[in-house]
């Protein structure tokens, strides 16, 4: 492992890197600290010319043609205005750590994968449609219908990388299932919290670089066509953000209902660029906006609609 600091480092130097941090702090944070450094060494100057400098050099970094200071699109921004170095040097550690446990689960999730997904599709009658969809690295949020307590699985087994979903609480408290779900990298969410600790830990998984796997619906509807059920926010919320692009999942079904031997075909849609989602300012109005784009993609994949259903 090697840790390094320097302007094209996550973007022309270690490209792959497993963690990326661009960290940015406000023009006058800045320029107080450059000065004080400044005034420390005997230079005569003013806080004024210094952030004059400073703002020069940032322009001309940001454009020159050679590798160009600019945010690696899978790097976590860390905004330091307001810590101290001891606090900016907590929070990077706080990161690498967290990055590493997700690597470590990440190793096992898919030597699990590569022994019982098959098992799964096998079973389970699963036709996958799409998957180069899904790229291997890099924050992305899968969205897709919700006909029954084992889609996460159904969609785990047709993703040829490791999905992060949201666990209740209650489950982490039973010792088998402890271990083996957190191995998974399952994340403990407290339901009766609103959703909130679900939110944010959602987020938090998306700027490491993980795929997260959510179903705007919210509830299973089985037997329903999913372009008249109702859908939640939250999703867009999330991608929002995070600032990630969403993929539209649908799993198509005969029915819309799970039966005995009954085919299943999983519809991995192309990833929706976050700067396609319409976000300006963020709000309800652009959430909802967001939601109706995202689950008329999902309907869409699987011919689900065509009857005219509206959302209840």
């Amino acid at each position: 492992s090697v840790i390094m600091d320097g302007r094209d480092i996550g973007t022309v130097i270690l490209p792959n890197a497993d963690l990326k941090i661009f960290l940015v702090a406000s023009p006058e944070a800045r320029a107080k600290r450059r000065y004080a450094e400044l005034c420390a060494k005997g230079v005569e100057t003013t806080e004024e010319a210094v952030m004059r400098e400073m703002e020069e050099r940032d322009r001309n970094d940001a454009s020159r043609a050679v590798a160009p200071c600019v945010k690696a699109a899978d790097a976590i921004l860390l905004d330091n205005s307001n810590m101290t170095l001891e606090g900016t040097a907590d929070a990077i550690v706080n990161l690498l750590n967290r990055k590493s446990e997700l690597i470590k689960s990440g190793r096992f999730y898919m030597r699990m994968h590569h022994i019982f997904a098959g098992i799964v599709r096998f079973f389970q009658r699963i036709h996958i449609h799409g998957a180069e969809n899904v790229p291997m690295k890099g924050g992305v949020l899968l969205c897709s219908n919700h006909i029954a307590i084992r889609d996460p699985f159904l969609i785990a087994a047709s993703v040829r990388r490791p999905v992060r979903y949201l666990a209740k609480k209650e489950l982490f408290s039973v010792p088998v299932i402890r271990q083996g779900i957190r191995a998974l990298g399952a994340v403990p969410v407290d339901r009766g919290n609103n959703d909130v600790a679900a939110l944010r830990t959602s987020i938090d998984l998306l700027k490491l670089g993980e795929a997260v796997s959510l179903f705007p619906q919210g509830h299973r509807y089985p037997g329903v066509d999913p372009a008249t059920t109702p859908r939640k926010n939250g999703a867009a919320l999330i991608a929002y953000r995070a600032k990630v692009p969403v993929i539209p999942v649908c799993i198509k079904v005969k029915n819309v209902k799970y039966g005995f031997l009954r085919r299943k075909d999983i519809y991995i849609g192309k990833p929706i660029p976050y700067e396609e989602l319409g976000f300006v300012h963020g709000g309800p109005v652009e959430y909802e906006a967001a939601t109706d784009k995202i689950f008329s993609e999902i309907v869409a994949l699987g011919g689900y609609g065509k009857s005219g259903g509206k959302p209840k």
